[in-house]
């Protein structure tokens, strides 16, 4: 008779540590769901993205030719690009965004970019813009700063 009741304590105890385990397990996992929820929120958003387009010119008038350019540039900037290639003077063209880049596509020196904006989405309070290597994210309240090509982030 002394086996039976140690046999039921023992019994008792890994009920005990096994709904204790899956308690555990259940907070865990809601816990992991709703970050997960925000970061597929914030990565449909504008967190995620790098904006990045494969292209190429070919040109006789290529300085420095077969080479890779990671340079920061927009598609405004092609206006003033071949204006200027064409023979006018770009700073003659208003309200243009753009910057000649011939310099930094021809001869590979530095983008006078260092601005970018993503996006703004007035309505629902989000917007992205990259500075040099950061990148600021305004969503709805949340401000998020992010070194681009690696993964640092400061989040106010």
């Amino acid at each position: 008779m002394g086996y039976l009741p140690s046999c039921t304590q023992s019994r008792q105890l890994r009920r005990l540590s096994f709904s204790k385990f899956l308690y555990k397990m259940d907070e865990a996992v809601i816990f992991y769901t709703d970050f997960l929820v925000l970061v597929f929120h914030l990565l449909r958003l504008l967190m995620a993205g790098g904006v990045r387009g494969a292209a190429f010119i070919h040109s006789p008038l290529l300085a420095s030719k077969g080479r890779v350019s990671l340079d920061l540039m927009h598609v405004t900037d092609w206006l003033p690009t071949l204006y200027e290639l064409a023979g006018g003077n770009s700073s003659m063209l208003r309200n243009v965004d753009g910057y000649d880049m011939w310099d930094t596509l021809s001869k590979g020196k530095k983008s006078p970019r260092q601005e970018l904006l993503h996006n703004i989405h007035p309505s629902g309070g989000e917007a992205a813009m990259r500075y040099g290597q950061w990148k600021i994210v305004v969503n709805a309240g949340i401000f998020i700063l992010r070194k681009v090509y690696t993964n640092e982030f400061i989040y106010a």
